[in-house]
C-alpha cells in the first residue's frame, strides 16, 4: 500500500512568500515523493486554495513533529529577510 509522512506544528511558507501562523501541516506520499495536501492553520485568514490542496484523510505511517519551525514545500534554497 500507499504510505504517506505527515509534518505537523509547521509554519508553513506559501508561493506568494507569506508565512502561516504555527499549527500548519503537510503530507508526502512517500512512494512519489509528491505533496498531496497542505493545511494553513485555522486562524490564518487566508481561503483555501493552490496552499491548501486537500483535507482528505491519509493512512500516515510517520509524523514528523517541526516544533514550529519553517517548512517550504518546493524549495530547495530559501532566503527570508525582514
Amino acid at each position: 500500500g500507499r504510505r504517506f509522512l505527515r509534518f505537523v506544528n509547521a509554519r508553513i511558507l506559501s508561493r506568494d512568500g507569506s508565512l502561516s501562523s504555527p499549527g500548519g501541516s503537510l503530507t508526502v506520499d512517500l512512494s512519489t515523493g509528491t505533496i498531496v495536501s497542505v493545511v494553513l492553520p485555522p486562524d490564518d485568514d487566508e481561503e483555501e486554495g493552490d496552499d491548501a490542496v486537500g483535507r482528505e484523510t491519509f493512512r500516515v505511517r510517520s509524523v514528523v513533529d517541526c516544533q514550529n519551525q519553517i517548512l517550504s514545500p518546493g524549495y530547495i534554497d530559501i532566503q527570508l529577510n525582514g
